[in-house]
């Protein structure tokens, strides 16, 4: 009966029961060995994760191998990269100044200055009068 009782208690539970001779204690530690070997038989196989693609079937060195020719490649594509000012010779890299004309303008902050509070009802009123009455 006791038995029973332990199979069916999740292993927090068997952990926390009262010991109260040593028999007690091989045959609480047996039913834990067992619960984990069964636990184990469950698990799949590698060969069963490598065909579900969770585990990968290549070893560390391949890894690294694959690492390092992923750097070589990636560190000679930089090295063939145009200078800023070949860009410039066909013009792909172009500046907006090129084109427009920039002047300089005094740096003040912006976001201080509101000037909608400053209108007064006749402000408010007159773009309304401006435009064409939509509203007829």
């Amino acid at each position: 009966m006791v038995i029973n009782v332990l199979l069916l208690l999740p292993l927090k539970a068997m952990t926390k029961l009262p010991l109260i001779s040593m028999g007690g204690c091989d045959m609480v530690q047996k039913l834990i060995l067992d619960f984990f070997r069964r636990r184990l038989s469950q698990r799949p196989t590698a060969e069963e994760l490598e065909q579900r693609n969770i585990l990968k079937p290549r070893n560390e060195q391949e890894e690294q191998e694959e690492k390092r020719e992923i750097k070589r490649r990636l560190t000679r594509k930089l090295s063939q990269r145009p200078t800023v000012e070949e860009l410039r010779e066909k013009k792909i890299l172009i500046r907006f100044s090129d084109y427009v004309e920039v002047a300089d303008a005094q740096d003040y902050d912006r976001r201080a200055d509101k000037p909608w509070t400053r209108l007064s009802a006749a402000d408010k009123v007159s773009p309304m009068s401006l435009g064409s009455s939509s509203c007829t």
